[in-house]
């Protein structure tokens, strides 16, 4: 009776939005780790009643990207209140059956306010407030479900990795993790960003926040990664000196929080479910999540790499339906109704190099039973395409790399393609 009071009580004092057939609660709450009360944003599925709680739901949390905040997702309160069935019935394809959702708002006040969703002693600990806070405030406050396989994370860009690291870390609080544009490779991130804040700051160092965009989100990766209170003239560790090289000592913090490395340490009967998303033309992240990708790959942990036409914002609601269905299939236990002519990379086959690095040649290498005629694209570490032609593969005979010859050094995303839907794709790494 209490639990009901108080849910009563809760809801009396919220800001309550209808959105369809759902509602959309703006509400706060007093967050312990952050010691500080935090907004957030709770979308309830048709039919829900606080009093009845015979009836609990999954609950899904989505994280928020940098520069904006979770009023920014209007897309996900759609797709959820377009999707959500609450008919009789047999449920009618594309259609996923109710969960609540909740958008905490994960802004800090260093560099932007970008926080990557990191425990910190700059930012605070704003891990700690999601797996911690966030979930016990959300099961105390409203009708979920608190078995972790009714709970689901999810997010964009910084709360992409914060989905991830937070996924990969807490494997006995979530049953999956889906991500979209998210930065889940510092390796390949900070390797491409580094050109740009050179640029930015009159190519060399020292490094001012306030040059620019890259600039100051350097500073707010350090700020999560390899903060140093007392530090001057910013109370952080940069991971690079002056010249844009790495300093060893900073990078190997930086590691401890980088995706590929949390990685290794989830235990195969965890049954973690991975699903990632990018854009083609999503710059740098694309190489990222293909980094993350063939990280994952090595370890031998299944996951689901859709990689689809657009950038990194534009497509949010055309592919956030997705991420909806699978998480469904995980809560109940069905097929994930995802459909491969969806993703314009269907296959997840790569290619292997050798050698790699190369310099500049090299040859890649196929299934003996796969060859004939391929479209091949080659693309940047900033996502721009820089080739694209027709290939002949012959069986059983590795194939050749010609393209990189007038390349700089770099990273090359390489993929393969068929009119059969076959399609392959790597990584390759050009020394000069």
């Amino acid at each position: 009776m209490r639990s009901i009071i108080f849910k009563a009580l809760f809801m009396s004092m919220s800001l309550t939005i209808a959105v369809g057939n759902g509602i959309v609660i703006n509400t706060s709450f007093y967050s312990t780790s952050l010691n500080e009360t935090r907004w957030m944003k709770v979308y309830l599925p048709e039919g829900y009643q606080v009093s009845d709680t015979t009836r609990n739901y999954p609950l899904l949390i989505f994280l928020h990207g940098g520069y904006v905040t979770q009023h920014s997702y209007s897309m996900l309160i759609t797709a959820l209140d377009e999707q959500i069935y609450t008919g009789e019935g047999e449920i009618p394809v594309g259609s996923i059956q109710p969960m609540i959702a909740v958008l905490p708002d994960g802004n800090s006040t260093w560099f932007g306010g970008l926080t990557w969703w990191t425990n910190s002693v700059l930012n605070g600990q704003f891990q700690d407030y999601v797996v911690e806070d966030v979930i016990a405030y959300m099961d105390s406050a409203y009708n979920t479900q608190s078995d972790p396989d009714q709970r689901g994370i999810m997010g964009h860009s910084m709360g992409g990795y914060g989905a991830m690291a937070m996924a990969l870390q807490h494997a006995d609080v979530f049953r999956g993790v889906s991500t979209f544009g998210a930065v889940i490779d510092l390796d390949v991130t900070l390797a491409g960003i580094t050109p740009w804040i050179l640029d930015e700051n009159g190519g060399s160092g020292p490094f001012d926040p306030g040059a620019g965009v890259w600039s100051e989100i350097l500073h707010s990766l350090s700020a999560a990664f390899s903060p140093h209170i007392g530090a001057r003239p910013q109370p952080v560790d940069l991971p690079i000196d002056y010249e844009g090289n790495r300093i060893a000592a900073t990078w190997e913090q930086w590691v401890e929080h980088n995706p590929p490395a949390l990685a290794a340490g989830l235990n195969p009967e965890d049954n973690m479910d991975i699903y990632t998303q990018c854009g083609i033309n999503d710059v740098l992240w694309i190489t990222a999540n293909q980094a993350f990708s063939d990280s994952l790959t090595t370890l031998g942990i299944p996951h689901r790499l859709d990689v689809f036409d657009g950038d990194h914002n534009d497509a949010l609601a055309q592919r956030i339906p997705f991420s909806l269905l699978r998480f469904d299939s995980l809560f109940n236990q069905t097929s994930t109704g995802i459909a491969d002519e969806n993703r314009i990379f269907p296959s997840q086959d790569h290619l292997r190099f050798f050698p790699n690095p190369a310099n500049p040649d090299c040859q890649f290498s196929l299934p003996e039973h796969v060859f004939g005629d391929f479209q091949l694209q080659i693309f940047d570490i900033q996502g721009r395409a820089i080739h694209e032609s027709m290939v002949e593969i012959q069986q059983g005979s590795p194939g050749r790399l010609f393209a990189l010859n007038r390349q700089p050094s770099g990273i090359y995303l390489v993929y393969l393609s068929n009119l059969e839907g076959l399609t392959f794709s790597g990584r390759v790494t050009l020394l000069k």
